[in-house]
């Protein structure tokens, strides 16, 4: 019989749970434990630089930082993107890094490069950093055998330190400093775009400047277009892409005198060469033209020459002229009565058409109308105020158009008060009229939106002027 100790079945699971015991206590810990230091040995295999593109700026300045990341043949892991206190300064997010090499003092390091740029907001010694990264490196151990036995690996993680950069700030110099600087920062380009131009009164004419260039565009703001008398003006919309601020406002003539879109100055700082520059786009040539209606007609007669003299002919017959002759004479009655009778059907069936065809002209427009006031009716429901301001303007166009036979593209508030005020139309009505038109251009050119209670105002105007108009 043998002993029980030497029954190895019935103590191979005892052995085997000591043994993963002992794993688990003693050499685990010793394979995967992170630590926070680093031998002195590494320290000049993995560090942290923060460079600032220029150490003396101006204020608003935008400047390039800098953060990289140093390795020299070790395994870095779980990267983090690092921080940095940047006190008196605006910063911008990081993008993703850049891994490179570089080499110093004969030395070839892994470089991961960090990116981002800061935006200094007030004058004076300031400073940036120190920057901190946090990482973790993998390293080879030897110096123990159960270690070395299960791989020796052992995992540091790390905050790495950058030193501090002092940067001075200046302010902008006041020599020269022109009359219309903003506070623009950088170095830039203008153009202006001006489309179309030749236009009638009131037609809008659409002005686009663009700004692009290298420096900081929340310093931008739109060139102001040196126009007073002769335009009504609306807000500019502005949109900031890439590396340009696009400017586009709305101007509409309002009288035909006009021959040019103004010049535009636009001035700015440009620190590189620490002085200011203004570019200025010269006037852009325009033609307007009176509106619809409007224009110029003038009755050209034929002058009867003073050399055309009375033809002094005369007849067979001696002595007689041949004015005095009956023949002669009757047969120009006869001309003459059959002319008079050709035109008089010619009126008369004239009139009957265009009896007919503003018949159906007012049928058509009545159609029409009541069409534009049920559609502007939904979109007020639907609170799309874009679409209910362009009904409205083109219905009050077409009705007003047929109204008093003008063209409905060419109508504006100026022609309809020369043509309504001589008929004795009421003043509130006119001043509902030109509030109408306002209130469309306002919504269609200068991006406004409008709530439901101006859309209601507006729509109960509209019918206000209809329902007078039709009375007169």
């Amino acid at each position: 019989m043998k002993p029980k100790f030497c029954d190895f079945s019935r103590n191979s699971k005892k052995i085997t749970f000591l043994i993963i015991t002992l794993c688990v206590i003693y050499i685990a810990p010793r394979c995967f434990a992170a630590s926070t230091d680093l031998p002195a040995d590494l320290q000049n295999r993995v560090f942290l630089i923060m460079k600032a593109e220029k150490t003396r700026a101006y204020q608003d300045e935008r400047i390039l930082l800098t953060i990289t990341l140093y390795t020299d043949g070790l395994t870095v892991r779980d990267v983090r993107y690092p921080n940095f206190s940047h006190e008196g300064f605006s910063a911008g997010g990081f993008g993703n890094p850049i891994e490179s090499y570089e080499t110093i003092d004969r030395v070839t390091y892994n470089t991961m490069e960090f990116r981002t740029y800061v935006i200094p907001k007030k004058t004076g010694d300031l400073k940036l950093g120190p920057a901190v990264l946090q990482c973790s490196v993998l390293l080879q151990s030897s110096d123990n055998p159960a270690d070395a036995f299960f791989g020796g690996h052992k995992i540091h993680t790390l905050n790495l330190k950058s030193e501090e950069i002092p940067i001075r700030i200046l302010p902008f110099p006041q020599k020269g400093k022109p009359s219309d600087f903003e506070g623009a920062v950088g170095n830039f380009n203008l153009t202006i775009e001006v489309q179309p131009k030749e236009v009638k009164v009131g037609d809008p004419v659409s002005v686009k400047i663009m700004i692009k260039g290298n420096g900081n565009l929340d310093t931008v703001t739109c060139p102001e277009i040196e126009a007073k008398d002769g335009f009504r003006m609306y807000e500019p919309s502005v949109i900031q892409k890439d590396s340009a601020k696009i400017c586009e406002q709305v101007l509409l003539p309002t009288t035909d005198t006009i021959r040019e879109i103004p010049a535009v100055h636009f001035s700015f700082f440009d620190p590189d060469r620490e002085t200011y520059l203004t570019l200025k786009r010269e006037p852009t040539p325009i033609k307007v033209s009176k509106p619809y209606g409007e224009e110029d007609s003038k009755i050209t007669g034929i002058a009867r020459p003073d050399s055309i003299k009375k033809y002094p002919g005369k007849l067979i017959r001696k002595g007689e002229v041949l004015y005095k002759n009956p023949v002669f004479l009757t047969f120009n009655i006869f001309l003459l009565m059959l002319f008079i009778s050709l035109l008089i059907v010619r009126k008369r069936k004239e009139k009957i058409k265009g009896y007919y065809r503003k018949y159906a002209q007012r049928l058509n427009t009545s159609r029409e109308l009541k069409r534009g006031m049920r559609a502007a009716e939904r979109a007020l429901h639907e609170g799309d105020s874009a679409e209910f301001y362009t009904i409205i303007f083109r219905t009050l166009q077409d009705y007003l158009g047929y109204k008093f036979h003008i063209p409905p593209g060419g109508i504006t508030v100026g022609i309809i008060y020369n043509v309504l005020r001589p008929r004795g139309v009421n003043e509130e009505v006119l001043k509902n009229i030109k509030d109408i038109f306002e209130d469309c251009d306002m919504a269609r050119y200068a991006s406004i939106e409008s709530g439901r209670t101006e859309m209601e105002e507006t729509f109960d105007m509209l019918k206000e002027v209809i329902r007078y108009l039709n009375r007169e």
